[in-house]
């Protein structure tokens, strides 16, 4: 969790930020009421957490189904971040 909240917003470039990053759990493996392992977070600022909740801003115009893609590969994209990073720490220290 702390690894994704050092990272920034992952809808920053097209939209701008407002309020610190949560680890917003994205993945779509869960029941009603839980959330998804710490592994399938993404990083989102404050109103970019608050805009998914509430299918608005530049998550308005996305179908249900391109959501759940967006997220996907979101979580990819930081799951490999973490392991060159892990990486990259364990060679060196």
């Amino acid at each position: 969790m702390r690894f994704i909240r050092s990272q920034p917003c992952a809808m920053g470039t097209r939209d701008p930020c407002y309020g610190p990053i949560h680890a917003h759990h994205a993945g779509i493996d869960h029941g009603k009421g839980q959330k998804d392992a710490d592994n399938k977070c993404v990083p989102l600022c404050q109103k970019h957490h608050a805009d998914w909740h509430g299918a608005s801003g530049p998550f308005k115009t996305m179908r249900r189904d391109e959501r759940r893609k967006w997220a996907a590969d979101q979580i990819l994209m930081m799951q490999n971040r973490f392991e060159q990073e892990q990486y990259s720490h364990d060679r060196w220290f």
